[in-house]
């Protein structure tokens, strides 16, 4: 793996199924740098001058990175079930697993998005106010997101570690 460039190295780490709580490590910060790279791709449509095609560009950008974190930390709905989180993280993951998980995004991001919408035609200082908005929109979210399927998968790790002892 020490011989991969680095963009093969992170596919390979989102890829594959953590065995331990160190290669768990690794696949969050994996992870982490998946939703950076989201949220550069939400600043360069904060540029996007078409009015409501920038919400519907961020909207489709957060429900990809929320199903690629989901899929590569493995997540299923039981293990969310199972698990040990409060009621609002538990429907922050189930809810983003379904179809309806983009109305559920925006009712919980609609203010921001509304917010970056009007900033954006305000000349030069508010398309670049809404390009880090739309950033800072995806990598909070997308953090957030990331933290909660990490404490899934580790109680889950932790819980079959100890039915084999």
């Amino acid at each position: 793996m020490g011989k991969m460039d680095a963009a093969r190295r992170e596919k390979y780490i989102l890829a594959a199924e953590a065995q331990t709580e160190e290669q768990l490590h690794v696949k969050k910060a994996a992870a982490l740098q998946y939703v950076k790279n989201c949220g550069s791709y939400a600043a360069f449509n904060g540029l996007n001058p078409m009015l409501g095609l920038d919400a519907a560009v961020d909207l489709m950008i957060l429900n990809r990175m929320c199903h690629g974190v989901r899929k590569s930390f493995g997540i299923t709905a039981e293990m969310v079930e199972d698990s040990s989180l409060s009621a609002n993280n538990k429907a922050f993951i189930l809810k983003s697993m379904s179809k309806e998980g983009i109305k559920y995004l925006f009712k919980i991001l609609g203010r921001k998005f509304a917010t970056k919408t009007f900033l954006k035609y305000i000349p030069v200082v508010g398309q670049a106010s809404a390009a880090f908005m739309g950033r800072q929109m995806i990598l909070t979210a997308g953090q957030d997101y990331v933290e909660v399927c990490y404490r899934v998968v580790r109680e889950k790790m932790l819980r079959d570690l100890n039915a084999r002892r």
